[in-house]
């Protein structure tokens, strides 16, 4: 009785000890069903990495399964994917699922992963490094419902319609340049669960490396098709950068409940042809806008409050811009316009003879910077300029003043008259050293042409090399 009692004592313990030891695992590689099966009945922490194997064709589940310390991984061969083509057929359909999984510790990156067509995660709540899927041709839907934090989010599945989400409230931190989330392909009509929140997103790199860098906001259009528009909601963001196209007509700045917002860099290349203002949003600036190789015929920039770097160049279709008449309040703004061939800056009106329909406000105070190279511009757009700058007091260009009306077509040279400037320069309110001006209609032209030759060569050495 005795040896009996301690045989199921050691029996019990054993038992105990067993069972407390498989709910914990290492390192794991799922090849099949059964290798999840495994995992799911004896683990719920896996303390380092989850890999899918290569070959794997089989759905796949890990209920189970609440969290995974390394990273979650699969890299296979990307000769299916064809980003631009139709649904792929060479692979065998699959899923994997996990109602369980609420955290991981390290990255989830899944790359080619052929045949799978949902991922579903619906209670994973952070992924402490980045979410990636990339070439991933086969994916159709992704359950993330309760996905708040990650280190970054890259997205590139052209087929996928359904991603499951419901809130985004900000980045772990783990890397040095603060987060990003990436959309560079996918079939989904909306992503405004990513961006509703009023969220601080500041990158921590050096700023004069963010015109080169990822964007913390980075929408390609071009492989959205079924997206009309976007909802940046976030209220403090270093970089947003938004490449539409003509299916994707309108950005919307500020969320429900977003009251003010401030953009370090803001780059619209494409064609985004409508940006708007949220319902509750009150202010929103912009460091430096820049709008560069775009579609769009015209470019709307009324709803901003401020902004203090302007740049517009090589926009090869754009025929119209409009300032807000709060443009006359902008400080210090830096104006830099060149090489947008349909661009009509020959008056401050739409309509010369009408001047009904005013399309662009000059800032009353000091301006940094004034640059027009390879635009029709016309004495007329610089109208209210001249008038503001008549007095004795008056507010001045503190960087450099540089003007070449040249047009693409040798027989269509503008009549543009550099004098009133030459006088604001011999007045103090142009600096001399910054000064350029290409006049075509008198002697003036003299002493600013050898300068601006150099500066205008350039130019159209550039727009050859662009359209080359």
């Amino acid at each position: 009785m005795h040896f009996q009692s301690i045989f199921i004592i050691f029996g019990f313990f054993q038992l105990f000890f067993g069972t407390a030891q498989c709910q914990t695992c290492t390192n794991v590689t799922i090849a099949s069903a059964d290798d999840a099966a495994q995992i799911r009945n004896n683990c719920t922490t896996i303390t380092g990495w989850l890999r899918f194997s290569e070959g794997l064709n089989e759905t796949i589940n890990l209920d189970g399964v609440e969290s995974v310390n390394g990273d979650i991984t699969h890299e296979g061969d990307d000769e299916e994917y064809d980003e631009l083509g139709p649904y792929p057929n060479g692979s065998t359909i699959f899923q994997v699922h996990s109602s369980t999984l609420k955290t991981v510790n390290g990255s989830i990156k899944l790359w080619a992963f052929n045949g799978l067509d949902e991922l579903r995660f619906p209670n994973l709540t952070r992924v402490e490094y980045g979410f990636s899927l990339r070439r991933m041709g086969y994916l159709k839907l992704l359950d993330i419902t309760k996905l708040t934090r990650l280190g970054y989010l890259s997205i590139q599945a052209p087929h996928l319609t359904t991603i499951q989400h419901e809130s985004f409230e900000g980045f772990t931190g783990t890397y040095s340049d603060g987060g990003s989330l990436s959309f560079s392909a996918a079939g989904v009509e909306s992503l405004d669960s990513w961006f509703k929140n009023p969220l601080t997103v500041r990158n921590n790199t050096d700023p004069s490396d963010w015109e080169t860098r990822g964007a913390d906001v980075d929408i390609s259009g071009y492989l959205l098709p079924n997206l009309k528009n976007i909802t940046i909601g976030w209220a403090n963001i270093s970089k947003v950068e938004i490449d539409g196209n003509d299916g994707f007509p309108s950005v919307i700045f500020g969320g429900p409940e977003t009251e003010t917002m401030e953009i370090d860099l803001l780059i619209l290349p494409g064609n985004v042809s409508v940006l708007a203002r949220g319902p509750v949003l009150e202010e929103l600036k912009i460091g430096e806008l820049l709008a560069d190789h775009g579609l769009a015929e015209e470019l709307d920039l009324s709803a901003f409050d401020k902004v203090a770097t302007l740049t517009i160049r090589d926009n090869y279709y754009l025929k119209y811009i409009r300032l807000p008449p709060s443009a006359v309040d902008w400080e210090d703004l830096a104006l830099s316009i060149n090489s947008n061939p349909e661009l009509m800056l020959t008056s401050e009106y739409r309509d010369e003879e009408d001047k009904t329909d005013r399309f662009w406000y000059w800032p009353k105070g000091e301006i940094r910077l004034i640059q027009f190279y390879y635009n029709p511009i016309g004495n007329d757009f610089f109208t209210s300029f001249l008038q503001d700058r008549n007095s004795s007091n008056a507010s001045k260009v503190t960087e450099s003043f540089g003007v070449g009306p040249e047009w693409y077509s040798e027989e269509d040279k503008p009549h543009f008259d550099c004098t009133p400037f030459q006088e604001l320069v011999d007045r103090s309110v142009i600096p001399k050293d910054g000064f350029r001006c290409r006049d075509y209609s008198s002697a003036a032209s003299v002493t600013a042409e050898p300068i601006v030759w150099s500066v205008t060569a350039i130019a159209l050495l550039m727009s050859v090399i662009h359209i080359l």
